[in-house]
C-alpha cells in the first residue's frame, strides 16, 4: 500500500508526498481492509454524532474527510449514492451485516445496520476523492 501511494523511503525525510493519482489507489481504498473498515468506523460515527437529517450526515462525513462543505452538486450526487445504497441494503437484509463486521475494530452494535453499511459506501466514496487523499 505504501508503494501504491508513493510513500517516501525511511531513510529520507519528505515533507510533502508526491501528488500522483492512479487507478491501483482508487482499488486499494475501495477493496483494502484497513480502508474498508475506515469508511465503516467513519458510516458509524456520523450516524451517532452527526444529525438524524441524512442530508446533515451525508455533510458530516464529508467534513469529516475533506475538511470543507460539499457544493451543491457535490451534495444531490452523495445523497443519490447514500439513499440508492441504503434502500439496496433495507431490500437485502442482512446485507447491511458484512461491511458492519469488516475488521477488528469494536463496533457498538447500532440499531440500523442498513444505515452503517450506506454511510460506509458514502465514506468509501469521499475517500476517493483527491482532496481526501492529498493534502495541498
Amino acid at each position: 500500500m505504501m508503494t501504491t501511494f508513493d510513500a517516501s523511503e525511511r531513510n529520507n525525510c519528505t515533507v510533502r508526498r508526491q501528488a500522483t493519482s492512479t487507478p491501483l489507489q482508487a482499488l486499494v481504498l475501495l477493496n483494502d481492509p484497513q480502508f474498508t473498515e475506515a469508511a465503516q468506523c467513519i458510516g458509524e460515527r456520523a450516524l451517532k454524532e452527526g444529525s438524524a437529517d441524512r442530508g446533515a450526515r451525508i455533510v458530516f462525513t464529508f467534513r469529516l474527510l475533506t475538511g470543507r462543505r460539499p457544493s451543491a452538486h457535490e451534495l444531490a450526487v452523495l445523497r443519490e449514492l447514500y439513499d440508492e445504497q441504503l434502500a439496496l441494503f433495507r431490500a437485502q437484509k442482512g446485507s447491511g451485516e458484512t461491511p458492519a463486521k469488516t475488521g477488528e475494530s469494536s463496533s457498538t452494535k447500532p440499531t440500523d445496520t442498513a444505515e452503517v453499511a450506506a454511510g460506509a459506501v458514502l465514506a468509501s466514496a469521499i475517500l476517493n476523492f483527491d482532496e481526501a487523499i492529498t493534502k495541498r
